[in-house]
């Protein structure tokens, strides 16, 4: 009543694990292969948006190809606010589906990016122990209460200063 289980011999075995090994390479590079199509994409996409901005903002005022060429063949002067556009007017970028996901992805990157030098900036900052240079001089910066605040890096305290008008103003309130 059981239907016999075929056995595989340990050449076959060994046959159908090699096989295995490289459909699992094969997927591998298959997937790197598209991760890197899917960045090239991205790039493409996001140059092609900004392209298509400096395009629409630098002949908005003139004439393009999505607006027209009346303004251009009149001779009018530029008027501000007519020259801005719309997200609308992007006929290319809207075109594609991705376009906004591409966009909000490289900002994305671009954030981490960032963050990732501004850490190992503090990090190297924080691992840096040598001393200050004799030459350097400490930055004084005046707030609006009149006081200096150093802004170098020795620097703990704070300088009041004399001011003839912060006196007439307090007195004039009063």
């Amino acid at each position: 009543m059981t239907e016999p289980k075929s056995k595989l011999s340990p050449e076959e075995q060994a046959a159908n694990i090699e096989a295995l090994a490289l459909t699992e390479k094969e997927l591998k590079d298959l997937i790197d292969d598209k991760k890197q199509i899917e960045k090239r994409l991205v790039d493409l996409e996001t140059n092609l948006y900004n392209l298509e901005t400096t395009y629409l903002e630098d002949t908005a005022g003139f004439g393009n190809i999505i607006k027209g060429f009346d303004s251009y063949l009149n001779g009018r002067a530029i008027d501000k606010r007519r020259s801005r556009f719309f997200e609308t007017d992007r006929i290319f970028s809207n075109s594609s589906t991705t376009t906004q996901k591409s966009i909000d992805l490289k900002e994305r990157e671009e954030r981490e990016l960032l963050l990732q030098q501004q850490n190992s900036e503090n990090e190297f900052n924080e691992n840096e122990h040598s001393p200050i240079p004799f030459n350097k001089k400490k930055k004084r910066n005046i707030d609006l209460d009149g006081t200096f605040n150093n802004l170098g890096e020795n620097s703990d305290s704070n300088f009041t200063v004399s001011n003839k008008r912060k006196r007439q103003r307090v007195e004039d309130e009063q």
